[in-house]
């Protein structure tokens, strides 16, 4: 079954008379339980996809399916909302604030999710220990390897129980062997019906998921 629908989809950006078509008519579909990684050169459309798919921007044209909900053009406050409650973003650079421990950290998008009731501490520590860290709870994030902060991040996207996750080059800063790492954890998450849809440049990062698109001026192929 669909999660995500995306039909005729079109970005173009405007900067004074120039004009750039980002996207160029993408349908696609993302199934429950999936795992998909989507390749393509720079400037390709992956970034402008994901940032769509996740909600961060909107098409200039087409429908996007969220859960049965045609979502193209609701407001930014109710796009943020759809955000914040089903999806889970994690970066190539980690994007954790290091003034805070690794709990504040992992329970920051609670803060923005309605009617959370519970301990955001005891869930943020079961979110790390879910991830391997959970000795290290009290520690900031300057203090752990570029592996073990990718690990918060993930504990981060997971703590709102996401109906999708999306990646943007997981391992791009990470060495072969911690790549390889937070990869087999990917799979594992998904492998408890989570969706996972990954930007990628690494090939071998696309082997583990279940599907690969490629797109390319703006267009699947």
């Amino acid at each position: 079954m669909a999660l995500i629908s995306l039909r005729n989809i079109e970005k173009i950006y405007n900067k004074g008379s120039i004009k750039t078509h980002a996207l160029n008519g993408i349908n696609m579909d993302i199934n429950s339980g999936e795992m998909i990684a989507i390749m393509g050169p720079s400037g390709s459309g992956k970034s402008t996809l994901l940032n769509i798919i996740g909600c961060i921007d909107t098409p200039t044209k087409g429908e996007y399916i969220f859960n049965n909900n045609n979502i193209s053009n609701l407001s930014n406050r109710n796009l943020a909302n759809i955000r914040n409650e089903n999806i889970g973003f994690i970066f190539q650079n980690f994007n954790l604030l290091n003034e805070y421990n690794l709990i504040d950290n992992v329970t920051l998008p609670l803060v923005y999710k309605k009617n959370f009731s519970g301990s955001m501490k005891k869930l943020a520590i079961e979110m790390l220990d879910k991830v391997g860290l959970k000795e290290h709870i009290n520690k900031k994030p300057t203090e752990l390897s570029g592996g073990q902060q990718q690990r918060v991040a993930i504990a981060r996207a997971l703590i709102t129980n996401p109906n999708i996750i999306l990646a943007d080059e997981p391992t791009g800063s990470l060495d072969k062997k911690t790549g390889k790492e937070i990869m087999d954890l990917l799979v594992s998450i998904n492998s408890t019906g989570t969706t996972i849809v990954i930007i990628t440049h690494d090939s071998r990062v696309a082997k583990y998921c279940s599907k690969t698109i490629f797109i390319e001026d703006g267009l699947l192929i």
